[in-house]
């Protein structure tokens, strides 16, 4: 039985996340990929191989790419039930967590001074 208590909603699919991308010039699903464990999966491993920037002519021949096509597709047999292909990472951030389910994320944004400028729930 998953840990997590509650359904599967891809945050990348339904514009709750933006694309990321990391410090190595690669574009993610979201910031919340861009962590060793789940970069190390194979399904990131070959999203990575064509998910430079800088070598493809546009992002839309990034998110085009079989690569991505394929982890949406697994996004979305995640949000019909099926989360047997879902990285972990995924399942973590995306699905609600049982008692863990009063976390939120708040994100807070200060100015070049420290000053907050916005605070939210995401």
């Amino acid at each position: 039985m998953s840990k997590y208590k509650g359904k599967f909603v891809a945050q990348c699919m339904n514009g709750k996340m933006q694309l990321a991308m990391n410090n190595r010039g690669v574009l993610m699903p979201c910031c919340w990929c861009d962590h060793e464990h789940t970069l190390s999966t194979p399904l990131f491993k070959k999203m990575e191989k064509v998910s430079k920037v800088a070598e493809a002519d546009s992002i839309e021949d990034i998110l085009f790419s079989d690569e991505w096509l394929d982890f949406e597709k697994i996004m979305r047999e995640g949000e019909a039930g099926d989360t047997s292909r879902v990285p972990e990472n995924c399942m973590y951030h995306c699905s609600g967590r049982g008692d863990d389910e009063e976390k939120v994320k708040i994100e807070h944004h200060i100015d070049e001074i420290g000053e907050s400028i916005n605070k939210h729930k995401a």
